[in-house]
């Protein structure tokens, strides 16, 4: 059962903490179940930050800018520059790795930090275009202020297109019993 922490957030909402800690470790994860995951992610931050916040995140993933300027200027410098900053990135993840848990990353793990930039730089780019997700097995859109509705029967929504009534919920209303947003229960006919 959550507890107050007796205040309120800037947004006028009352802020609960759990009594334990949750432990939530990902292992054994597909690439295509590491990229769906920060693909919800990436479309939540836009929806909640906003298109220019959201896009300053790309200044967070130096090996993107430097692979975007090594195809742009097609030089061997840029090409230096991009090998240097993959070299000094994979040194920061090594060093923050070492720093978190005993004994670090092994060396083929981070052999994989440029590549694992460059999804993640993908997947940014993607979470411009799309506001759609895969949740628990079902397509979901996320509106701004990170507001949840189901797509539209053909299952694709346009870009700008305006929410349908009946079919809004909150992030925080998900019905734990079905996965689905709760107007979307309601809207079925499912109390």
């Amino acid at each position: 059962m959550p507890r107050s922490c007796g205040a309120e957030s800037s947004l006028g909402k009352r802020v609960a903490l759990g009594r334990q800690v949750v432990q939530n470790v990902s292992e054994r994860r597909t690439l295509s179940d590491f990229v769906a995951r920060y693909r919800r992610w990436g479309v939540l931050q836009r929806q909640a930050a906003g298109p220019l916040v959201y896009a300053c995140g790309a200044l967070l993933n130096p090996v993107l800018l430097a692979a975007a300027a090594a195809v742009v200027a097609r030089t061997p410098s840029a090409l230096a520059a991009l090998a240097g900053t993959c070299a000094v990135k994979t040194a920061l993840d090594g060093a923050s790795a070492r720093a978190l848990r005993a004994g670090g990353f092994p060396l083929r793990q981070l052999a994989l930090v440029p590549l694992k930039d460059l999804v993640f730089g993908m997947v940014w780019a993607y979470c411009f275009v799309r506001r759609d997700v895969a949740w628990r097995g079902r397509r979901i859109v996320v509106q701004r202020g990170t507001r949840i509705r189901a797509p539209d029967r053909a299952g694709a929504l346009p870009l700008g297109a305006s929410p349908s009534a009946g079919w809004e919920a909150s992030a925080g209303s998900i019905s734990s019993r079905t996965g689905q947003p709760e107007s979307h229960r309601l809207a079925a006919g499912h109390l």
